[in-house]
């Protein structure tokens, strides 16, 4: 309900002037810049020195290697695979799939 256009104009107005002024008044302030120290390190090692430092302070280790089973052993494992991926291949195509759809269903298991 306006009772009066002008009082209406006049208050936006003033509050158009008000936010410009403020906004005036935030350019004018200057920022300080940050003062940053980029002096070099007081006492400057070589490169040398450095990778003699970090091979001395490194941890080596051996990682333990289990010894490899008998060819045997490992052929029978193995063929143990190859016949369960045979059964699950044989029973995926005796529901009728495709031997690419039986394929990526055994490669989701």
């Amino acid at each position: 309900m306006e009772l009066n256009n002008i009082n209406l104009f006049a208050q936006n107005a003033a509050a158009l002037n008000k936010a410009q002024g403020k906004e005036d008044a935030k350019k004018e302030e200057k920022v300080q810049a940050d003062v940053k120290d980029n002096k070099p390190a007081e006492k400057q090692c070589s490169a040398d020195d450095v990778l003699g430092f970090l091979a001395g302070t490194s941890v080596a280790f051996k990682a333990k290697v289990a010894k490899a089973e008998k060819p045997e052993a490992q052929e029978a494992r193995i063929g143990g695979f190859m016949a369960e991926f045979e059964e699950a291949f044989d029973f995926a195509k005796s529901l009728g799939l495709s031997d690419e759809a039986a394929l990526q269903v055994l490669e989701r298991i």
